[in-house]
C-alpha cells in the first residue's frame, strides 16, 4: 500500500493498534457501501440496453454490494455476480435476503478471483462497472486471458461492457481532503480521504483514514486504491490482445470524476 501527505505521516507514526486494510473489507467495505448508494441512471441504462440486446444471463465482475446487480435483478434479469472481497459479498447477502423473492431468485455469486475465473452458468453478457478494470490493469496479459475465458464461454454474438475513467475532471496531483464523522447508538466515527495522482506514472491512489469509537474503545483504519490511469493507447493494446471485436463506445460526464468511457466488446 502506498501513503501520501498527512496520510504517509499517520503510517509513518506506526501506531501498534492502527488496522492497515484493504479499501473492499471490514470498516471501509461498510464506508463504501454507505457512500455509494446512489446509481446513475445513464450506467444501468448502457447495461440494461446490452442485455436486452444479447438476451440470457449476466455475469457481472466484481459485483461487490450489488450496486448494479440488484438494479439488473429487478428488472427480471438473472445476474451471476463474482468478488474477490469476502466482506462486500457479506453486504450483498444482506440485502438480497431483504429482497423480494422476485429479485432473489435472480441472483447468484460466487466469491472468486476475477482474474482466474470458474462460471459454470451460462450467461450472453458480461459486465465489469465502477472502473473496477484500472484496478487490473497492472498485469495486461492476465487482464487479456480473462477477457479471453469470457470470450469463450459467450454465445456469439455476446458482449462484454466495462467502463474506465477516459478524463479526470480534477487535473491536479492531488484532491482537497475531504472528511465525515457519524454518530448513533453510542458509535462514533471520523473518515477522511484524499486522492494522489501521478499522470506520467499512470497511477491514481486513494487514501483513507478512520477512527471509530464503541464502548470507550477506539479502533483506527488506515487503507488506500491503487487504480491505473488507462491511456486510449493502452486501451487499444488490451483489446488486440483478445479475441473480441469493439463495437461501441458511450461517454458519460460524471459531475464527481470526469468522462467515464463505457467500452463495448462482441464475440
Amino acid at each position: 500500500m502506498e501513503y501520501y501527505g498527512i496520510f504517509k505521516q499517520i503510517n509513518e507514526l506506526s501506531i501498534s493498534d492502527i488496522s492497515k486494510i484493504d479499501f473492499y473489507e471490514g470498516f471501509f467495505a461498510e464506508f463504501y457501501e454507505s457512500q455509494s448508494n446512489v446509481t446513475n441512471n445513464e450506467e444501468v441504462g448502457i447495461y440494461l440496453k446490452n442485455a436486452y440486446t444479447t438476451g440470457g444471463n449476466v455475469l457481472e465482475l466484481a459485483c461487490g454490494n450489488g450496486r448494479i446487480t440488484l438494479q439488473l435483478a429487478r428488472r427480471g434479469i438473472k445476474v451471476i455476480g463474482v468478488d474477490n472481497s469476502k466482506d462486500m459479498l457479506k453486504i450483498l447477502d444482506k440485502k438480497v435476503r431483504k429482497s423480494d423473492l422476485s429479485v432473489k431468485k435472480n441472483i447468484v455469486w460466487y466469491n472468486q478471483d476475477v482474474l482466474n475465473l470458474d462460471i459454470k452458468e451460462e450467461f450472453s453478457l458480461a459486465i465489469i462497472p465502477a472502473t473496477t478494470i484500472c484496478l487490473l490493469f497492472d498485469d495486461i496479459e492476465k487482464t487479456a486471458a480473462m477477457f479471453n475465458y469470457i470470450y469463450d464461454k459467450l454465445p456469439i454474438g455476446g458482449r462484454l461492457v466495462f467502463d474506465y475513467i477516459s478524463e479526470y475532471k480534477n487535473q491536479e496531483n492531488k484532491t482537497p481532503i475531504e472528511m465525515v464523522t457519524n454518530e448513533s447508538e453510542g458509535i462514533k466515527e471520523f473518515i477522511m480521504w484524499q486522492e494522489f495522482k501521478n499522470f506520467d506514472q499512470g497511477r491514481a491512489i486513494m487514501n483513507f483514514y478512520a477512527e471509530r469509537i464503541e464502548n470507550n474503545t477506539t479502533f483506527r483504519y488506515l487503507g488506500c486504491t491503487n487504480k491505473k490511469i488507462i491511456s486510449g493507447m493502452e486501451l487499444n493494446n488490451l483489446i488486440s490482445k483478445t479475441k473480441f471485436k469493439q463495437v461501441e463506445t458511450i461517454v458519460i460526464e460524471n459531475n464527481l470524476i470526469g468522462k467515464v468511457k463505457y467500452v463495448v466488446l462482441e464475440k
